[in-house]
């Protein structure tokens, strides 16, 4: 946010991607965004000087000690690009120069400026832990050290219990909820700030795009999902992509088509549900069925035409489960194409017997394999163009949320389907 911040004060549009080796247009300023970045590099000279002085260091060593850090080239050079680097030095320095002021406090206990520097040490921690988790090992400093300053106040006999249990008081607010308390708030101003619709949406669960402004999904999709319905399946684990399958084939394995995980949204992610082989075939002008718990469908992907499908072959790279390929068409294949749907929950309903768009968590269970279909945080290499990779995996573990799936888009032409009205 605080680079988006040095981007709106220099009137950046958003346009331009920042991809490597690219030129600036001429409308981007992006000099003043690297003047923002530079001053929290900057900063880390003076606040290098008060932390020598705060540990008490003689001169000598203070100026040493900030002339180690002012004449470092890597820091010149990280603070002159738009990056978090700089922000993250900075929240670093911070943190240590409040730990040291507290440190040099500590025969002062329950003052008020004692206090003053416990309550910044901890607002600091929440600043760097919030520009990246690395500036944990910040935390990790200060928790070590608070450890050992309580087990030595723990250890004074002389120190009435009252004052120890004030002490731990004191440190559990200023060095835990503190910190909690700024990190859930960049948090809140996040989804204040950022409401509107964009490229990276697929990195999001699909109920979090569903309230975005300018979004697309769920946008006129029909409520119930029913045999022809055409639709996007999103997996619900962190950073969980779109189903998705393309023309190109495993290079090993089975050679058939690849199945992945993909974060765009395009046409390669849309399937149909249809019947199992051991049911009619489906009729376009029958009257709707319902998908719902415990059903047997087939996923036919909607630009190949071939069917979801497992097989007793090792995935590429997860040698353990197996492989999910696409397989036949419509009229061939057989029961490997067969998954039985699971529903774990619905934030919408306790109503199991009908799947919903967005709102219904489910899982998909080979039929003849017993394994769930999976995709990780697993890339595939570049023959499957870095894309996720998809598995069926031989473990039945109902907590795991990569195996849990919902419908983000939804179409179905058919009169007979109630809108998608519901409030998210």
């Amino acid at each position: 946010m605080l680079v988006g911040l040095s981007g709106y004060l220099a009137n950046y549009n958003g346009s331009f991607e920042f991809k490597s080796g690219e030129t600036y247009p001429e409308e981007l300023n992006y000099t003043f965004m690297r003047v923002f970045n530079s001053a929290f590099g900057a900063l880390c000279v003076p606040l290098a000087y008060y932390t020598a002085r705060e540990l008490n260091f003689k001169r000598p060593t203070v100026w040493l000690v900030t002339m180690m850090v002012l004449f470092e080239n890597s820091y010149t050079t990280i603070s002159r690009f738009i990056l978090l680097d700089s922000m993250l030095l900075f929240f670093t320095f911070t943190t240590v120069m409040c730990w040291a002021r507290f440190h040099r406090l500590r025969h002062d206990p329950f003052t008020p400026e004692w206090g003053l520097w416990l309550m910044l040490l901890g607002v600091s921690i929440g600043c760097v832990c919030s520009v990246k988790w690395v500036g944990m090992f910040g935390t990790a400093l200060v928790g070590l050290y608070t450890v050992e300053d309580l087990w030595n106040k723990f250890g004074d006999l002389k120190m009435p219990k009252t004052e120890l249990g004030a002490h731990l008081a004191f440190r559990v607010v200023g060095l835990i909820i503190i910190p909690l308390v700024v990190y859930m708030f960049s948090f809140w101003l996040h989804f204040l700030i950022l409401e509107n619709s964009g490229p990276g949406d697929a990195q999001m669960s699909s109920l979090f795009q569903a309230n975005l402004r300018g979004t697309e999904v769920g946008k006129d999709s029909p409520l119930e999902i029913a045999y022809g319905s055409r639709a996007t399946l999103k997996n619900m684990g962190y950073g969980g992509g779109l189903l998705h399958s393309h023309v190109q084939t495993y290079p090993e394995g089975s050679s058939q088509q690849q199945v992945t995980c993909y974060h765009h949204k395009d046409a390669n992610n849309d399937w149909f549900f249809y019947p199992n082989r051991d049911e009619p075939e489906f009729d376009a002008e029958a009257p709707l069925r319902y998908v719902g718990d415990k059903q047997v469908i087939r996923l036919i992907h909607a630009q190949t035409g071939r069917n979801l499908h497992s097989h007793q072959v090792a995935a590429p790279v997860t040698k353990a489960d197996y492989e999910v390929s696409c397989y036949g068409n419509t009229s061939v294949g057989d029961t490997k194409d067969h998954w039985i749907v699971e529903v774990f929950s619905d934030a919408a309903s306790n109503d199991y017997s009908k799947l919903r768009t967005l709102t219904t968590a489910f899982r998909l269970k080979h039929v003849d394999l017993g394994c769930y279909l999976r995709a990780g945080n697993v890339n595939l290499p570049q023959w499957g163009f870095k894309q996720i990779e998809t598995t069926c995996v031989k473990e039945n573990r109902p907590r795991d949320v990569y195996t849990h799936w919902n419908v983000e888009s939804h179409w179905n032409d058919k009169r007979g389907f109630r809108p998608l009205t519901f409030c998210l």
